[in-house]
């Protein structure tokens, strides 16, 4: 889980993996009538990389948004995307700094919508993500991640 401005300070759930990246925020009250959702998962996977020199994982591929704001769905729709998972642990005695951002665009969600958080790393794209305030990441390049560094999905 992670928390961030990008996501209105909420507690988020990712997921990142060859198979699925994903991505949910969500502020409900007990009516079930939320201020704020959205739900984010991969539909396509096109490119999953492991840098274990960097600790970072980069996932690109097509996936499913879907937006709602006091309960009514403002988006559903499907997009390109580029996620990046950062395996950062803390200096000793430290806490671990890893993070999770997922980059993206959709006529919805593009820079100049006041809920969007620019991405920094990729102009013109909108980014969810932040450090993780629970769980890790965890990077290596043993066993069947090997397969991967050639970028290639199999």
């Amino acid at each position: 889980m992670y928390s961030d401005p990008s996501t209105a300070n909420q507690a988020s759930t990712f997921t990142i993996n060859r198979r699925l990246v994903s991505c949910g925020v969500g502020a409900e009250n007990l009516a079930g009538i939320g201020r704020f959702e959205m739900l984010m998962y991969s539909t396509q996977m096109k490119r999953y990389f492991i840098d274990s020199d960097q600790k970072e994982i980069t996932a690109q591929g097509e996936m499913r948004s879907i937006t709602r704001v006091g309960g009514a769905v403002l988006e559903d729709v499907r997009h390109r995307f580029i996620a990046h998972a950062v395996d950062l642990d803390g200096d000793e005695g430290q806490p671990r700094r890893d993070r999770f951002d997922v980059h993206m665009k959709t006529a919805f969600w593009q820079p100049g919508n006041p809920m969007c958080t620019p991405s920094e790393r990729y102009p013109g794209l909108c980014r969810f993500g932040g450090r993780l305030i629970a769980g890790d990441v965890h990077v290596s390049a043993g066993g069947d991640d090997e397969d991967d560094h050639d970028g290639n999905h199999d």
